[in-house]
């Protein structure tokens, strides 16, 4: 029987039979044994024709993998005129099945029951269904998956446990900062990309979306060097799964929100005072990636402005940005939002997150504790930035062009936010 379920081609699992058990030392040795067998997903029983069930308690409050109860026999057909006790004690297994199903029943024991004859295609692909569940069982306990984000924040279906999670899937989430992917993100070569983007073009069938030609293959580019990075990661943490935050998928312009941190006056934007505001209109795409995106835009939206006078009317050209401060706290997310404000690479230290004074603390100790009197590029390259450990997250033309919309809805909406001066005291 275990010979022709392997070669029926329905199974997607060897089977391997480990004999009768007789007695309840067997059958809680069996058990065990397949416990302790990585390789094994779980076991399937089949009953002789009088199958003592208190033999099977043991073994059964032992196991610890899925099991499957195949109620069979061996002849597809009974054969009424010459049936004897012997032929029933080799062949049948109708008392043994009900004994089985009984203990089981009695012990709370979760399995699978698949009733029909061994050699039925039909009954072998029930077999294989529950085979498929058991071994993605089994895989389930050696997962580790790396977490970059919550699935979906809010939604209580994804809010999971990750303590319950292990306990009762065997999944092991680990969390894994974004900024640790970016470096990886950052190695990946554009003759990877090419190579992995003529494979999309072989498997898929490309449809340019509104966006044109050229910003839509530049997204394609996005995503395929996201996924060499990704794949690399997981090899490298010995991970086989990730999750990622949807309300990471804001859109790079906002949508079209508009949002003003303004809690005093903002000579560059020449107003005397401020109120903090938030404008959109009624077809803007108001969900909350757009909206905390926003404000964030807003937390280096005057910088932007400065920097555009320096950086596009006065020419000045720079070598390197670092950027300091509580916008870095979280690793990534203010470094990716000032690299698209500025349209240059950010560079930050691994205490970029710490806040205070930094620039004019770092003047000071130029001052004081500049013993070889270097000048002030040479102090900040051989002394402060010396074996610096930091990262630095290059801009995609996807979020330059949606910061420049989104700072262009900015300036426009700027007598909205001199309205709200004028009329809310």
């Amino acid at each position: 029987m275990v010979d022709g379920l392997n070669a029926s081609g329905n199974i997607p699992v060897k089977i391997v039979y480990k004999g009768t058990a007789n007695s309840s030392k067997e059958v809680e040795a069996v058990m065990q044994a397949a416990n302790n067998t990585p390789a094994c997903a779980g076991v399937i029983t089949w009953m002789h024709t009088f199958s003592p069930a208190k033999m099977w308690i043991k073994g059964l409050q032992a196991l610890e993998k899925p099991l499957l109860h195949f109620h069979t026999q061996y002849n597809e057909e009974i054969p009424w005129d010459t049936i004897d006790m012997d032929f029933m004690n080799l062949n049948q297994s109708a008392h043994g099945d009900i004994e089985f199903g009984h203990i089981c029943t009695r012990m709370r024991i979760a399995r699978k029951v698949v009733t029909g004859y061994w050699k039925n295609p039909d009954v072998q692909k029930k077999i294989a269904v529950w085979a498929r569940v058991a071994a993605g069982v089994a895989d389930a306990k050696s997962v580790r998956c790396l977490m970059f984000g919550m699935n979906m924040n809010n939604v209580a279906v994804t809010d999971g446990d990750r303590v319950e999670f292990e306990q009762r899937l065997g999944y092991h989430v680990d969390y894994y900062p974004v900024s640790s992917l970016m470096e990886y993100l950052k190695k990946v070569t554009e003759e990877e990309t090419d190579t992995l983007v003529e494979e999309y073009k072989k498997l898929y069938t490309i449809k340019i979306d509104e966006t044109g030609e050229k910003v839509y293959w530049e997204k394609v580019r996005n995503a395929a060097k996201a996924e060499i990075a990704i794949r690399r990661v997981l090899k490298d943490k010995g991970a086989t799964a990730f999750t990622t935050n949807f309300d990471d998928l804001g859109d790079a312009d906002c949508g079209g929100l508009v949002s003003y941190n303004y809690f005093s006056g903002e000579p560059v934007t020449g107003l005397s005072e401020g109120r903090p505001l938030f404008v959109r209109n009624a077809l803007d795409k108001f969900t909350l990636a757009n909206f905390m995106r926003s404000h964030l835009y807003a937390s280096v939206g005057v910088l932007k402005i400065g920097n555009d006078i320096l950086f596009k009317d006065e020419k000045v050209k720079v070598e390197r940005i670092t950027g300091h401060g509580g916008l870095f706290k979280t690793p990534g997310v203010g470094q990716k939002v000032l690299a698209a404000a500025l349209g240059s690479p950010i560079s930050v230290m691994e205490t970029a997150g710490e806040g205070g004074a930094w620039g004019i603390a770092l003047l000071a100790s130029y001052q004081i504790n500049n013993a070889s009197s270097f000048s002030l590029p040479d102090f900040l390259e051989k002394v402060v930035f010396a074996g610096n450990k930091g990262s630095e997250i290059a801009p995609t033309p996807e979020d330059i062009a949606g910061f420049d919309t989104w700072i262009q809805n900015y300036t426009a909406c700027l007598p909205v936010e001199a309205a709200a001066v004028q009329y809310k005291k």
